[in-house]
């Protein structure tokens, strides 16, 4: 069976939150004394992509995009039940930077799979500050 005909393959997901760089509780600063801001790693886990029926509707200033939106579906644990959706998901065999929408769900209340959306609409300023992310 090939890797296309096998829906859902499990992929390694990576977490990240983009912010201020903290040393201890004090903010960290560069040469020129701004806050120096950058990815830091929260979640990692194995999940299968799903792609949904029909692409949404999404407003961008007055004109309307096709959002792509993922459900990453995985096993339940605690430091995946902590990602919310200022984070991003950089899938690793894809090479791809996603951005998380909402909060993780348990869908089932059972503590046992987790679902969290992913949209491919990433800002370019953002995904350009990724370390070792493709363009």
């Amino acid at each position: 069976m090939t890797r296309k005909e096998r829906p859902n393959i499990t992929r390694t997901c990576r977490f990240y939150k983009y912010g201020v760089t903290l040393k201890g509780s004090e903010p960290v600063t560069n040469e020129y004394g701004e806050l120096k801001q950058e990815f830091s790693l929260t979640a990692v886990g194995l999940f299968a992509k799903e792609k949904p029926f029909k692409a949404q509707e999404a407003e961008e200033g007055d004109r309307t995009i096709n959002e792509q939106r993922h459900t990453l579906t995985g096993r339940y644990t605690t430091s995946l039940s902590k990602v919310t959706g200022d984070q991003y998901c950089y899938i690793l065999s894809e090479r791809k930077l996603y951005a998380v929408v909402g909060n993780a769900t348990d869908p089932y209340g059972n503590m046992q799979d987790i679902q969290i959306q992913i949209v491919d609409n990433v800002t370019q300023d953002i995904a350009s500050k990724f370390p070792g992310a493709p363009m």
